[in-house]
């Protein structure tokens, strides 16, 4: 099965319109991982499964992606275009069949502001491989 943390990630790491979110005068572009780094940029985002499950070839993962920045506006602003991103995903990737917001909000945290927002996604295994020929 597609792993969907993995997959968004992936997609988010490869899109122009994400790697423009960084921080006014940077030049390294925006990053997503699975996990928090431990040097943490002033702009980063994280994806996490919360839950959901699987029938056949189909997965249908609750996600938690958290957009985390230098202040709270720019972590509201940042969630906010970020949502636009996500849900224009399975556009461009073959596996993900879905991938809605349903939720945006302030998720504070001791060392940086972040904000999260909660998405349904749904993920077909071998989507973007053809089926061998006899």
């Amino acid at each position: 099965m597609t792993n969907a943390e993995v997959l968004i990630v992936e997609a988010l790491n490869k899109r122009a319109d994400f790697y423009m979110l960084k921080p006014p005068g940077e030049t390294a572009g925006i990053q997503a991982f699975m996990e928090v780094p431990e040097n943490r940029p002033r702009r980063f985002v994280t994806v996490e499964r919360t839950s959901g499950g699987e029938i056949n070839l189909v997965d249908r993962p609750v996600l938690a992606v958290q957009f985390w920045a230098e202040s709270r506006y720019q972590a509201s602003e940042g969630a906010r275009l970020l949502a636009h991103i996500l849900q224009d995903l399975p556009a461009s990737v073959p596996e993900l069949g879905r991938c809605k917001v349903e939720s945006i909000y302030n998720f504070p945290d001791d060392r940086q502001p972040r904000y999260q927002l909660t998405v349904a996604a749904s993920t077909v295994r071998g989507a973007s491989t053809p089926s061998p020929t006899p």
